[in-house]
């Protein structure tokens, strides 16, 4: 996946998804790329894991590694029958920006991010609506996505965007709770976030989960689109037949 702000690409993205009947895996990889790179070189690596019961999504382990400026960044959350027990954060709240503490109680019930996006895609494909809200702590902040669905539109494909057809579209707004910078009570800082957007999901595959397709942010000081760009289906094992054992 791409994303685009402001006209230009800005960063891609590399998401393997892994569902079977009662776990999923999730591993994302992004990066900054072109002037964005140029300007504050930005690297991520995460990975949830979880079970799965009907539509209940049930995170079990996130952790997500990376590179900010030149300063390395780190998450690790277990959780234990939906409650975050365990967390490890580098830099620490304090020392990233002031960044006040993010409650025990506030943390308990929430999903991942990557989590979140699978609730939400699974709700969809079952009801076909949207989740009216999300609880979310990604390590370090705590928020709200609260959602109202707008029904299936048709998306056409684009010069940025492969997908082509009907798409799920969902509205959001974040709604932010705890664990945000000092910075981000000033004006400068309010205009630089994004609070709101809508995220189209479809079903690329045949019996495949939803994904996102299509996400468009809204920011005061400029807009981003995070479109996608290719999807391939993992070959399984029993695809290929097991080569003879040696005589």
């Amino acid at each position: 996946m791409w994303s685009i702000f402001g006209g230009f690409r800005v960063v891609q993205v590399a998401i393997d998804l892994g569902m079977g009947s009662s776990a999923y895996d999730v591993t994302a990889h992004a990066n900054t790329v072109g002037m964005a790179d140029w300007l504050t070189k930005w690297t991520s690596l995460t990975r949830t894991e979880g079970k799965v019961a009907g539509l209940q999504v049930t995170p079990a382990l996130h952790q997500a590694n990376g590179t900010f400026r030149g300063k390395n960044r780190s998450v690790s959350m277990v959780f234990t029958h939906g409650d975050v027990t365990a967390l490890q954060v580098s830099p620490t709240p304090r020392d990233d920006y002031g960044r006040d503490d993010v409650p025990a109680e506030k943390m308990r019930g929430t999903l991942d991010p990557a989590s979140a996006v699978l609730t939400a895609a699974r709700w969809i494909a079952d009801k076909h609506a949207c989740p009216d809200r999300v609880p979310v702590f990604d390590g370090r902040r705590r928020y709200d996505v609260v959602v109202q669905d707008h029904g299936t539109e048709f998306l056409p494909a684009n010069d940025y965007n492969s997908f082509s057809g009907d798409a799920f579209r969902c509205d959001f707004t974040v709604q932010p709770i705890a664990g945000y910078e000092q910075r981000w009570a000033d004006e400068e800082m309010r205009r630089r976030q994004f609070r709101t957007g809508r995220v189209w999901f479809a079903e690329l595959l045949p019996g495949q989960p939803v994904v996102p397709v299509r996400v468009e942010l809204d920011g005061e000081m400029a807009s981003a689109l995070i479109h996608l760009i290719d999807v391939q289906r993992a070959v399984a094992e029993q695809d290929h037949p097991a080569a003879p054992p040696p005589q």
